[in-house]
């Protein structure tokens, strides 16, 4: 079964105590790495993990880059549940129960709750994938070109495969097959769907019973969310910007506390925000404008460069 050597060549040949524990727990590995991963390209509930890189006694980049802290674990376990298929959503609830539940998703009533949906498209998560998608999408385009991501990441399925196993994207030799990189695209995607899981269950909490929440699909409701995703693909890069505050980069600043960093606040603002302003219009420049009074009133020192400075962005 493990295609060790039969018992006569065992005579022939005299293994070493060292030389056959090697053996044997390679022949004994290889032997259920493939039926392992014969196993799971039968599993239709798999299909975003990267089998080819499954194997006895290697941890997946899920579990290899995670730390040992509470929050960081609780985000491997979300993330591994969408990558093994087992995240609970509409389209599993449909299929073990058609006559009763609706596979279209909930919260946009657009098309089919699947994995794919909640992850790129979704209305619900806008505000996530503005403030988390960008810093994945950033990463990539330094290591590959804007042509090579045009290319290959032109697709909902291929974005989604990168956010839940970016291992299948090494395989198809988009980007090297580096620890520190997929170490590093695998935690910021963790935090993603982690973000995602979270938003999900504080709307489930506050919404009614499956059986009342669901509005009725009229063509009224349909043209809506079209519109509504419309200018979202629209605008997505337009809206896909953090606070600008005005004169950051100046060098006279003399800082109070030192020069702050916003990356934090910039992140959960761009998550919990509630209006997405188009950029130029008056009121991206307002919502810029008191950032940077907040910013200069509570870190600069000289509160009458503040007040001239300010004045002079309202009147160049």
């Amino acid at each position: 079964m493990y295609n060790l050597p039969f018992f006569l060549e065992l005579f022939e040949k005299k293994y070493t105590k060292i030389e056959w524990k090697r053996l044997t727990k390679s022949a004994t590995n290889e032997h259920w790495t493939n039926k392992l991963r014969l196993e799971c390209e039968e599993k239709s509930t798999l299909q975003n993990l990267a089998i080819s890189n499954l194997g006895i006694g290697v941890t997946h980049p899920v579990w290899a880059t995670v730390s040992s802290s509470v929050s960081d674990i609780r985000k491997a376990i979300t993330k591994s549940r969408m990558l093994t298929g087992i995240y609970l959503l509409q389209a599993h609830r449909h299929r073990f129960n058609q006559a009763e539940v609706d596979p279209i998703c909930p919260n946009c009533r657009t098309e089919t709750e699947d994995l794919c949906h909640v992850l790129t498209i979704c209305l619900l998560y806008m505000n996530i994938r503005i403030a988390l998608y960008t810093p994945i999408k950033n990463f990539m385009l330094s290591i590959i070109s804007e042509t090579k991501w045009t290319t290959h990441f032109s697709n909902r399925d291929a974005i989604c495969t990168l956010k839940v196993d970016c291992q299948n994207i090494t395989n198809l030799g988009i980007i090297p097959n580096n620890p520190e990189i997929l170490g590093k695209i695998e935690n910021m995607s963790r935090i993603y769907c982690y973000e995602i899981h979270k938003k999900e269950i504080i709307h489930r909490d506050i919404t009614l019973p499956w059986s009342t929440q669901l509005p009725i699909k009229t063509p009224i409701t349909i043209f809506t969310t079209m519109c509504q995703l419309k200018l979202l693909q629209n605008f997505e890069m337009e809206q896909n910007e953090f606070p600008v505050r005005f004169g950051m980069d100046d060098p006279n600043t003399t800082w109070r506390h030192g020069k702050p960093d916003y990356t934090v606040v910039n992140n959960k603002y761009m998550r919990e925000k509630s209006k997405n302003h188009q950029t130029g219009s008056l009121e991206k420049t307002v919502e810029n404008l008191v950032k940077s009074w907040e910013m200069e009133s509570t870190h600069k020192s000289d509160l009458k460069v503040v007040l001239t400075y300010i004045v002079t962005i309202v009147n160049p």
